[in-house]
């Protein structure tokens, strides 16, 4: 008798799992979902832009927006996503931790003893979801993961959402980039940092300044030098306006003019910053060295998203240039991307994937940054026409 209970409640256990695992598949099965999960298909069929970084090789886990009741430790019905299979449905004894109200990031790998100073504060360390959802994620063999709200309700983000709502954004393509965004930080930077086990390669030398000194010194330290900056960024702007876009309308003169032009107004610039400087760990570093690292660890993944995007066909360089030619305070958003955009306008994709592997295995910072190597192909360039 006690078999034959133990073998029916066995049973139960089973036929109840398979039954949360059913209401949770269907939770992802309304258009919207569906507009999502084929806008990470997309991007995933995109070749690497970025060295060898391949945003298909990982997984994302994907949490059922309408199952949330606004508690931590509610069980959610979430999905794990792998590019080119099925849907793997599971419910999850808690709430994931979101580091913003649009993603989340879980990396339960444990830290090296040859991670970099300050490796505990780097959100995904301090923001650790709870163990039962790690335990349970590890069984299918993710140990790194971004996490997305699917279908991603504009209506709970505020503002934000108003915001990505009156601009008529698709929901799909933010998050189709930001997953490719997010992964890059989490399977190519992060690994690095912590001394975990890599994929991709990232230059050692890299640690990130304070990025409010750099905001508040830097950029905003005194009214010539926001000025000098917006300068910088409208030349970099009408650079990529002359080289991207249209193929039939591109005109790589007037983009080589005005990419060595801002190579000239960044100049300037840096000489207005010389004795300013902006902490990095214990130590001070140039408001220009502190620029190229920002420009490489955020400006260079933003453009991998955007990038990714742009190949898969979920956007366009006219969708683009808006937010590239807006007003940032973190404006390595945008010089970034566009240095990245011009080389790839005047020397081509290969060309430029090149140079991203250069940057990927670099071993100093000099030789390192986005800005480097911007100022060498456009001075190689220049001497080639001459």
């Amino acid at each position: 008798m006690m078999i034959a209970r133990l073998f029916c409640l066995a049973i139960a256990a089973a036929l109840s799992s398979a039954g949360a695992q059913s209401t949770c598949a269907d939770a992802f099965r309304d258009s919207l979902s569906a507009n999502a999960l084929r806008a990470f298909e997309r991007v995933a069929s995109v070749p690497p832009v970025w060295d060898d970084y391949t945003f298909s090789r990982h997984p994302l886990l994907l949490l059922a927006d309408s199952t949330y009741r606004g508690r931590a430790e509610t069980p959610v019905c979430a999905a794990v996503w792998r590019a080119g299979r099925p849907l793997e449905p599971i419910e999850l004894p808690a709430r994931p931790i979101f580091a913003t109200p649009i993603y989340g990031m879980i990396n339960s790998d444990p830290i090296g003893p040859n991670a970099i100073e300050g490796a505990s504060d780097i959100s995904v360390t301090t923001r650790r979801s709870p163990e039962t959802v790690t335990a349970a994620l590890r069984t299918r063999g993710v140990a790194r993961v971004v996490v997305l709200n699917v279908p991603m309700n504009l209506r709970s983000l505020g503002r934000l959402g108003e915001m990505l709502a009156a601009a008529k954004a698709d929901p799909a393509r933010i998050q189709a980039d930001l997953a490719v965004h997010e992964s890059f930080h989490l399977h190519s930077q992060f690994p690095t940092w912590l001394d975990q086990t890599r994929t991709y390669a990232w230059p050692a030398w890299d640690l990130q300044p304070d990025r409010a000194e750099l905001r508040q010194r830097c950029y905003a330290g005194s009214p010539e030098l926001s000025a000098a900056l917006r300068s910088e960024i409208q030349t970099l702007v009408t650079a990529y306006d002359a080289v991207t876009g249209d193929a039939s309308k591109r005109d790589v003169v007037t983009g080589l003019e005005h990419a060595q032009r801002f190579i000239e107004l960044r100049a300037s610039r840096r000489k207005m910053q010389d004795t300013m400087t902006v902490a990095q760990g214990r130590r001070r570093i140039s408001c220009a060295q502190a620029e190229d690292l920002m420009e490489l660890e955020e400006g260079a993944t933003q453009w991998i998203g955007h990038a990714t995007s742009l190949s898969a066909g979920l956007t366009d360089a006219a969708t683009l240039r808006g937010p590239y030619a807006g007003t940032q305070a973190e404006s390595f958003y945008q010089t970034g991307p566009l240095q990245l955009w011009v080389l790839d306008g005047l020397l081509g994709r290969d060309a430029l994937r090149r140079i991203t592997t250069a940057i990927a295995h670099s071993t100093t910072p000099e030789s390192g940054s986005v800005n480097f190597h911007f100022r060498e192909q456009v001075r190689r360039l220049a001497e080639g026409r001459r």
